[in-house]
């Protein structure tokens, strides 16, 4: 059993919107943060943001700047919706 589309967008919606406030409140750029989102709960669009980690998938710990992509009008790093429909795939899959 596969997760829904809505359920896909609406998770995709939340977490962009996390890592949106966090790029936003941390001032520095996403290439050179440090930070990661863990996923605590993807049903419930729990997301926690954790120092100093890096990607541990099986822990459902994302790097912040892995799940961005440089805009090709302003050069900076932004969140990337695609990468996160791509993880959500995975995250929202029933055990």
């Amino acid at each position: 059993m596969f997760a829904q589309p809505d359920e896909i967008n609406d998770f995709v919606d939340e977490l962009y919107a996390f890592v949106r406030a966090v790029l936003t409140e941390g001032g520095e750029p996403a290439d050179y943060h440090k930070g990661a989102v863990q996923v605590v709960d993807a049903h419930m669009r729990l997301f926690v943001l954790l120092d100093n980690h890096g990607t541990d998938e099986q822990l459902g710990i994302v790097a912040l700047r892995e799940l961005c992509r440089i805009d090709e009008l302003t050069l900076e790093m932004v969140p990337d919706r695609m990468k996160m429909k791509a993880l959500a795939h995975d995250w929202l899959r029933p055990f």
